[in-house]
């Protein structure tokens, strides 16, 4: 589910980005100031959420003794980083 949320938001992101441009480069600015300030910083927890996850299942994976435990481990960690990229990708394109 955050993967498709990241991709509405990059969607958002381009669909403000090419409105603004067809107003002007003088409100281009203005428009996103106003659209952004709240929503850069749900991206911004978003995306330190997901990092922190990562961390998380990185570290369990590391620490596990079970072969399978240590692959379920992998696959989240591998999850989450994805989601942390994807979100830092989005924040620094829009913010």
């Amino acid at each position: 589910m955050r993967i498709s949320i990241a991709r509405i938001a990059l969607t958002a992101a381009v669909t403000a980005t090419a409105v603004a441009g067809l107003a002007g480069p003088a409100r281009a600015a203005d428009a996103a100031a106003s659209v952004t300030s709240p929503y850069c910083a749900d991206l911004k927890a978003q995306y330190t959420s997901d990092y922190n996850m990562f961390l998380k299942y990185r570290m369990l994976q590391l620490n596990s003794k079970d072969p399978a435990l240590r692959t379920y481990y992998g696959s989240l960690a591998s999850r989450y980083f994805t989601m942390y990229q994807q979100g830092l990708a989005v924040y620094q394109a829009t913010c």
